[in-house]
């Protein structure tokens, strides 16, 4: 009865849950690098929006004046 309860691991297979583990912390890390890469990108173009905005409207806090 107790034998079924138990998980019975074959010898013959290769312990591969290192190598799966590798693989699993360099797919985190490429998918944190992608992510950072994305925000860094939104970051710069959100700047690049802004300061055209700004290069462009800057005249509007300038006044003339004709006498």
């Amino acid at each position: 009865m107790t034998d079924l309860a138990t998980p019975h691991r074959d010898s013959t297979r290769p312990d591969l849950s290192a190598d799966r583990l590798k693989r699993r912390y360099r797919a985190e890390t490429r998918f944190r690098i992608y992510g950072i890469a994305a925000i860094a990108t939104a970051l710069l173009m959100l700047a690049f929006l802004l300061g055209s905005i700004i290069h462009k409207g800057v005249g509007a806090f300038i006044q003339t004046e004709i006498s």
